[in-house]
Protein backbone atom coordinates (compact mmCIF):
# COMPACT_ATOMS: atom_id res chain seq x y z
CA UNK A 1 0.00 0.00 0.00
CA UNK A 2 2.73 2.36 0.55
CA UNK A 3 5.25 1.72 -1.89
CA UNK A 4 1.82 1.80 -4.25
CA UNK A 5 1.20 5.21 -2.99
CA UNK A 6 4.65 6.79 -3.15
CA UNK A 7 4.63 5.71 -7.14
CA UNK A 8 1.51 7.27 -7.06
CA UNK A 9 2.43 10.26 -5.54
CA UNK A 10 5.97 10.62 -7.92
CA UNK A 11 3.81 9.90 -10.50
CA UNK A 12 1.69 12.88 -10.27
CA UNK A 13 4.86 15.07 -9.09
CA UNK A 14 6.11 14.20 -12.28
CA UNK A 15 2.82 15.10 -14.30
CA UNK A 16 3.04 18.59 -12.01
CA UNK A 17 6.19 19.73 -12.86
CA UNK A 18 5.23 18.58 -16.87
CA UNK A 19 2.03 20.63 -16.49
CA UNK A 20 3.97 23.43 -15.13
CA UNK A 21 6.42 23.22 -18.20
CA UNK A 22 3.84 23.42 -20.46
CA UNK A 23 2.23 25.98 -18.92
CA UNK A 24 5.13 28.08 -18.92
CA UNK A 25 5.96 27.63 -22.31
CA UNK A 26 2.62 28.10 -23.39
CA UNK A 27 2.58 31.53 -21.45
CA UNK A 28 6.05 32.59 -22.91
CA UNK A 29 4.80 32.12 -26.45
CA UNK A 30 1.35 33.69 -26.01
CA UNK A 31 3.95 37.13 -24.52
CA UNK A 32 5.94 36.63 -27.81
CA UNK A 33 2.67 36.19 -29.94
CA UNK A 34 1.35 39.72 -28.49
CA UNK A 35 4.78 41.35 -29.44
CA UNK A 36 4.77 39.88 -32.60
CA UNK A 37 1.24 41.18 -32.68
CA UNK A 38 1.37 44.60 -31.04
CA UNK A 39 4.70 45.94 -32.47
CA UNK A 40 3.72 46.80 -36.01
CA UNK A 41 0.23 48.17 -34.94
CA UNK A 42 1.94 50.30 -32.85
CA UNK A 43 4.14 51.67 -34.97
CA UNK A 44 2.35 52.03 -37.72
Amino acid sequence: MLTTYAKFAEHTNREKLLANKLYHEFQVVLHFGEVLFFLPGGSA
